[in-house]
């Protein structure tokens, strides 16, 4: 299995790569090596443009690094090395009553894996559309559509686990994502009231910025205060629910 999971990382590896290099050759070529104004011109790009490009540009590189990094420790938690899971084990069992093991945790690697490479692909769909301006209905971008469907996508991971032990692990980071884009999307609308869509969708990353700086102090201090924050404001039925 440990094998098993170094190969799948290197294919998640991968795609977060060609994402990545797919944002940097699409508007990193523009945001990092600024166009004379003939080019400008001649391209037909506004100031403007490249101003939203290199939001979302920076908006993409922070989320997918954040959302890599996380990826890897929920499977090493949920899915540890032989011998961390050997040790765990022999803990449980010293920690049992009556001397009886506790029942085996249920997990399913196969759909963690399937649900993570979806999750990664669509952060690759996601670079394609940051040099994208068109806005399909309600002055939406499709940058944002793909940016709702990162963070909503612990939503779709939370259903299918919901038998299994794993999503316990789960259901507190889908409440959070969803309550990041819930911010977002009416940060934007009210926004929007302004008569100015990209005006809007700029402000509208305000409580994803926020959320991402959270989640790396978290991740790199190892002390999750954010969490615990949000632990202590919901209801317990409401984390409860999801079991």
């Amino acid at each position: 299995m440990h094998r098993l999971h170094s190969h799948s990382f290197y294919l998640y590896s991968a795609i977060v790569g060609l994402a990545i290099r797919e944002a940097l050759a699409g508007a990193g070529k523009h945001v990092l090596i600024p166009l004379s104004p003939s080019e400008s011109a001649a391209l037909n790009y506004q100031p403007w443009q490249f101003h939203l490009e290199a939001i979302r540009l920076v908006l993409f590189l922070f989320t997918i690094a954040v959302f890599y990094i996380g990826c890897g420790l929920y499977f090493d938690k949920v899915h540890p090395k032989p011998k961390d899971q050997d040790l765990s084990q022999n803990l449980e069992e010293i920690e049992s009553i009556d001397g009886q093991p506790p029942k085996s945790p249920t997990k399913s690697y196969g759909l963690d894996f399937g649900m993570g490479l979806i999750h990664f692909l669509i952060f690759f769909a996601w670079a394609l559309s940051i040099t994208n301006h068109s806005r399909p209905f309600w002055g939406v971008s499709t940058f944002m559509i793909f940016l709702s469907a990162i963070f909503l996508y612990d939503l779709v991971w939370l259903m299918a686990s919901i038998r299994l032990d794993s999503v316990q692990e789960i259901k507190m980071w889908a409440i959070v994502c969803t309550g990041v884009w819930f911010f977002g999307a009416a940060t934007f609308f009210v926004a929007r009231t302004w008569g100015n869509d990209v005006r809007a969708e700029e402000v509208s990353y305000i409580p994803y910025f926020a959320y991402l700086v959270i989640d790396t102090l978290e991740l790199f201090s190892g002390r999750p205060f954010f969490l615990k924050w949000i632990l202590r404001a919901l209801p317990r039925n409401a984390l409860d629910s999801a079991s």
